[in-house]
């Protein structure tokens, strides 16, 4: 089968939410598959998108503008048009100072380190384990 995306995309199984311009509510879904130029999702319900909206990933604390490339009922394909999202309450904190403790901070690390590896591994991301340790 050919490929046409431009980046590695890997599977995953993520709370998502749909956030649509002007609406004060928003459509849950699950997120399949991610990449740094788009997702694979799967929506709570079979609905209509409008031309861009937001989708926002807590878990990674990632919250993107989108549009639709395909869609096969509830299942869509995004591609994302812009950098990460001006609103505050998505952003990813900065690292703290050693010693302060920055669990989420470390997880998400881990987790981008991972998605790296498993890119120049051509391999699953869910395939990679990673373990740390650290030396004081």
């Amino acid at each position: 089968m050919d490929d046409r995306r431009s980046s590695f995309r890997s599977r995953t199984l993520l709370e998502g939410h749909v956030i649509v311009p002007g609406r004060s509510s928003h459509m849950g879904c699950t997120v399949l598959d991610l990449s740094e130029a788009g997702a694979r999702l799967l929506l709570d319900w079979e609905t209509p998108l409008p031309p861009e909206f937001e989708i926002r990933i807590p878990r990674r604390r990632l919250s993107r503008r989108a549009t639709v490339v395909w869609s096969n009922g509830r299942d869509v394909g995004l591609k994302f048009v812009d950098g990460a999202s001006p609103d505050p309450s998505q952003e990813v904190p900065k690292l703290e100072p050693a010693g302060t403790g920055a669990p989420d901070e470390v997880a998400r690390i881990l987790e981008e380190a991972r998605s790296r590896l498993a890119r120049v591994l051509e391999r699953p991301a869910d395939q990679v384990r990673l373990r740390v340790e650290i030396d004081y």
